[in-house]
C-alpha cells in the first residue's frame, strides 16, 4: 500500500469515486460524497484520507456540533464494505450500518433510508455514547477479562499460548478492553509455541494496520452484546 492520502474537502471524495472494472454487475456503489451531503445539518465533514492512490479504499470523519465523530468506511473495488460507525476514540460502536456490502436491496436502498431516517443516526450515536459510558463505569469481572484476551488474541491462541499482564488498576470493561487492544496491536505481550520442543518465548507481533484495530474492538463489541446485554441499555 502506498502512502495515505489526506483529504481536506469533501469536494475531492468524488475525484475518486470511480467503480473498478473488475466488480460483477450485481455491484451497487454507495458514493460518499452523496451520503456526506445527506448528513449535512447534523454532522459536517472533518477530514478523510485515501489508503492507496491508486485505490478507492478510505475513510471520512464527520462532526457533529457537540463534537462527536462518525466514520464512514468504504470503497470502489471490492476492498472494503461501507460502515458507519461512532468512535470517542478507543472504543467502536456500530451505528446499525455495519458493513454493507455493495449489492442486494440494502445496498440500492441505502441513500434513500438515510435520507429518510437521518433522526435515526443520531439516535444511535446517543445510544452509543450511553454505551461507553457503561463500559467506563461498569467493574469488568475476571471471568470476562479471560474472555475479552480469548477474543482478541484468537487467531494467535490457535498454535500458541500469550503472556500478558494487564495490572489491576484497569478494572473497567472500557480500560480493560483499551489496553489489551493496545498491548495486542503494539506486540507488547510474550509467546510461546503450543508445540514448540525449545519452549522459544517471542515477543509479540506489531501490527500498524488502523483496519486491524477496528476489527478487534468490533470483534470485541460483538462478545459484549451477546453476553453482557445489560452494558448497552
Amino acid at each position: 500500500m502506498n502512502k495515505i492520502a489526506k483529504i481536506t474537502k469533501v469536494e475531492d471524495l468524488k475525484s475518486f469515486e470511480k467503480i473498478s472494472q473488475y466488480v460483477s454487475e450485481q455491484y451497487v456503489p454507495l458514493y460518499t460524497s452523496e451520503i456526506v451531503k445527506e448528513l449535512e445539518g447534523s454532522f459536517e465533514f472533518e477530514s478523510a484520507v485515501r489508503y492507496c492512490d491508486s485505490g478507492t479504499m478510505h475513510s471520512v470523519t464527520l462532526v457533529n456540533r457537540e463534537g462527536d465523530r462518525i466514520h464512514i468506511d468504504n470503497s470502489y473495488d471490492r476492498s472494503r464494505a461501507f460502515s458507519l460507525r461512532f468512535t470517542d476514540g478507543q472504543i467502536t460502536i456500530p451505528l446499525d450500518l455495519d458493513k454493507v456490502v455493495h449489492r442486494g436491496t440494502n445496498a440500492k436502498e441505502l441513500i434513500d433510508n438515510i435520507h429518510r431516517d437521518k433522526n435515526s443516526i443520531v439516535e444511535a450515536l446517543q445510544d452509543a455514547k450511553t454505551t461507553v459510558l457503561n463500559l467506563k463505569e461498569t467493574k469488568i469481572t475476571k471471568e470476562f477479562k479471560e474472555a475479552i484476551i480469548a477474543v482478541i488474541f484468537k487467531d494467535v491462541l490457535v498454535s500458541k499460548e500469550v503472556d500478558i499482564t494487564i495490572a489491576d488498576s484497569y478494572d473497567t470493561f472500557y480500560e480493560y478492553i483499551h489496553t489489551v487492544t493496545d498491548r495486542f496491536l503494539k506486540g507488547e505481550y510474550h509467546t510461546v509455541g503450543r508445540n514448540d520442543k525449545s519452549d522459544m518465548i517471542r515477543k509479540g507481533r506489531v501490527i500498524k494496520s488502523r483496519f486491524r484495530r477496528l476489527d478487534v474492538t468490533l470483534k470485541v463489541y460483538k462478545f459484549l452484546k451477546s453476553n453482557v446485554p445489560e452494558l448497552f441499555i
